[in-house]
């Protein structure tokens, strides 16, 4: 897979392929704080620094809307949301 064309693009394909290869070994149906730790701890593994619960300041027209905790901020500059649903629902 090739994405040159996206922010932070090598950074964004390690953790894609982080997420495949947990896949392909957990596999599904666990808790999300599950796939949490064992994303975290490939991305250990791999020496890729990251934040795990980091709170994110939401500012909207200036104003501090509130506090969001973004799953995983990795090396400062990639979110990562992990959701551990059957599927995704589409959206309208």
């Amino acid at each position: 897979m090739t994405i040159e064309y996206l922010k932070n693009s090598g950074l964004t394909e390690k953790l894609i392929n982080a997420y495949y290869s947990l896949y392909n070994e957990l596999g599904y149906g666990f808790l999300e704080s599950v796939y949490q730790r064992a994303f975290a701890l490939m991305l250990k593994e791999q020496g890729i620094s990251f934040r795990e619960q980091a709170p994110i300041r939401v500012i909207f027209h200036g104003v501090e809307m509130g506090e969001f905790l973004a799953d995983l901020l990795v090396e400062n500059c990639v979110l990562v949301e992990l959701k551990a649903v059957r599927a995704l629902e589409q959206a309208t």
